[in-house]
Parts: C-alpha cells; sequence; structure tokens
C-alpha cells in the first residue's frame, strides 16, 4: 500500500480537480 502514496502526486491531483471544476463552472447554464 506504501507504494500507492508512493505513486500519488497531489499537485497533480488537485490541478485536475482545478480543471474539473472550471469544466463544471463553463457547463452550467447562464
Amino acid at each position: 500500500s506504501e507504494h500507492l502514496f508512493d505513486s500519488f502526486e497531489p499537485e497533480t491531483y488537485w490541478d485536475r480537480m482545478h480543471l474539473f471544476q472550471e469544466a463544471i463552472a463553463h457547463r452550467r447554464p447562464p
């Protein structure tokens, strides 16, 4: 299980979350 944490990149995770949030915001109807 330790290897899973080693391969986990918080920065990449947050970057993806940020893009995901922006995608939702753009999909939001006017």
